[in-house]
């Protein structure tokens, strides 16, 4: 009797310990997935880093047709603005009357006084049987004196010009010594690095391929005895000895493979540390090539100098001639066939000159008279956009006012950052936005242009009929591509700290609870990025799960859980 109630006893002990135990499990469970944080995962992908660029511009006019408003005549009336259509014949503005037939009278008068002084200088010319060899003489001593003195003007221009151009030569010389070290010792550097972590990745991925292979082996050959123990069939057993077959050969294969990866990597670390060593050697050729193009330009320069004063010597023997030439002909009286015929080409230079003077008044007295016909209006000589109209109702021309016309195109301007500028080029399509309905259109890229002074590019697009409106402000937006790499991660799952950048992977741990779930740090090279989107390299695979959110901040090493499962 006391036997029995011992033996219940126990069984009760036993099922309410089992109970308990079962009790804690789930509790333990639910503990558990509430500590450890939940993650959001991506994967990295080969691809292109997209950008999306926006920003603000102006419409232009595409073609210019200038006028030039007449000089000291006052405006009477303007017709137009700018930014106005116009076509072609209408008044653009008008002029005084007043002024125009004032200015007219005064024209004509200096056209009588010019054709006067002509009809003189023809007289005189008739009249003058020839000039002494002295007066000819003494005007090649004046025109020798003006040529040296120009001559002097001239060597001291070019001096100033040959300073400021050694000055530049220097200053280029100098910047590209400079730039040639810092390109050469960071292209090398960049190699060195390069190469220094492909052989680092190489030996972690041959270490985790060959540890996955044992693990493979180890799996059939416990397999192998499991069967073996429990007296499987012959069949099965067969069966499990040609998998661990199969599993050697391909740990085999496995260790083989990834010695040769890791050979190749370290011959180009080995290639790319020789290289490093080479830069000073590189460094003094391409040094060696800058001092001669150096030398050379100012080699050039100083010839110019040279040449420019070897002119003004040539000048000063020509003065001492035509001072000797005075003196000789002071000695001589008689007046030679060939003096007259000098002096006759003299004087018909001079009246080709004036007739020249008066030809030229005469064109703007007719303009004058056409305008006066006009009743002082300026209209427009071709269909377009007023872009331009500078004269004012009652101010005087001073010849510095602009007045011009767009043929009625319009392009589009705005700017980039340069290094997206880049990647645009011509036919590129951007998407405008103007007005109050902010309807979208869309302009094709023909030209990009690189300000070498500021940070930007700026270009210029084609927009179709229609669209735009001179010097209104649009905004604009495009879609740009890089080129092509092999890891593209989205920006969220991108870290840094304060010596680069790493990215955190999910990868199971093995426990004596079983398998669980850890957040590792990789470390990765930032070659490009945008809002969205960041290309990198660094010893993962796009296989590998990223992380890109969490339930809270998590740190490398820290047990996680994916969400939803």
């Amino acid at each position: 009797m006391e036997r029995k109630k011992i033996r219940k006893w126990c069984r009760d002990g036993f099922l309410m310990f089992l109970g308990a135990m079962a009790v804690f499990t789930v509790l333990s469970r639910s503990l558990d997935s509430l500590t450890v944080p939940q993650v959001g995962t991506s994967y990295g992908k080969m691809g292109n880093v997209n950008y999306e660029i926006k920003g603000d511009g102006k419409f232009l006019a595409s073609g210019i047709t200038y006028l030039n408003p007449q000089e000291g005549l006052k405006v009477q009336s303007v017709g137009k603005t700018a930014g106005q259509k116009v076509e072609a014949g209408e008044v653009l503005f008008a002029y005084q009357l007043e002024g125009i037939q004032k200015k007219k009278e005064e024209l004509a008068l200096s056209i009588e006084k010019m054709k006067l002084e002509l009809t003189q200088s023809e007289v005189r010319s008739k009249q003058i049987p020839g000039i002494s060899e002295e007066t000819l003489a003494i005007q090649s001593l004046d025109a020798a004196k003006r040529a040296l003195d120009f001559g002097y003007q001239d060597l001291e221009e070019l001096r100033r010009e040959s300073d400021e151009k050694l000055a530049k030569l220097k200053r280029d010389y100098n910047q590209s010594m400079t730039q040639s070290e810092e390109e050469m010792e960071e292209e090398t550097r960049r190699q060195y690095r390069t190469a220094e972590r492909a052989y680092d990745a190489a030996v972690a991925k041959k270490e985790s391929a060959v540890k996955k292979a044992e693990r493979e082996v180890i799996d059939c050959e416990e397999k192998l005895d499991r069967l073996e123990d429990e007296g499987a069939s012959d069949e099965e057993i067969l069966k499990a000895r040609k998998a661990l077959d199969r599993a050697n050969e391909d740990l085999e294969e496995v260790r083989e493979e990834q010695s040769l990866n890791v050979e190749a990597a370290k011959a180009a670390l080995n290639s790319a540390e020789e290289d490093y060593g080479d830069v000073s050697a590189g460094r003094r050729t391409a040094a060696e090539a800058l001092k001669s193009s150096y030398e050379s330009s100012v080699e050039a320069v100083e010839a110019q100098i040279k040449a420019g004063e070897k002119s003004v010597r040539n000048l000063e023997e020509a003065l001492s001639q035509a001072e000797l030439a005075v003196s000789n002909a002071r000695a001589r009286d008689a007046v030679t066939a060939a003096e007259n015929q000098q002096e006759q080409t003299a004087s018909g230079l001079d009246r080709q000159v004036k007739q020249l003077d008066i030809t030229k008044a005469e064109e703007q007295l007719n303009a004058l008279e056409a305008l006066e016909a006009a009743s002082g209006e300026v209209t427009a000589p071709v269909s377009g956009v007023v872009t331009e109209l500078a004269v004012v109702p009652g101010k005087t021309v001073t010849g510095d006012e602009l007045v011009a016309i767009g043929d009625g195109r319009l392009k589009f301007e705005g700017t980039v950052e340069k290094k997206l500028g880049e990647l645009i080029t011509a036919g590129t399509k951007i998407n405008l936005q103007y007005g109050e309905s902010r309807r979208t259109y869309e302009a094709v890229v023909d030209s990009v242009d690189f300000l070498s002074e500021e940070e930007q590019a700026h270009f210029t697009a084609s927009v179709q009929e229609d669209t735009g409106i001179l010097g209104a402000t649009a905004a604009f937006s495009l879609n740009l591509t890089s080129r092509q790499y092999t890891q593209v991660i989205p920006i969220a799952g991108l870290r840094q700290e304060s010596d680069g950048y790493y990215i955190l992977v999910v990868k199971p741990q093995k426990t004596i609870l079983g398998e669980e779930l850890t957040a590792e740090k990789i470390p990765v090279e930032l070659l490009e990025k945008s809002s969205t989107q960041a290309a990198v390299q660094g010893a993962f695979s796009n296989t590998d799960q990223l992380i890109v959110s969490s339930s809270r901040i998590i740190e490398a090493g820290d047990r996680v859980r994916i969400s939803g499962e």
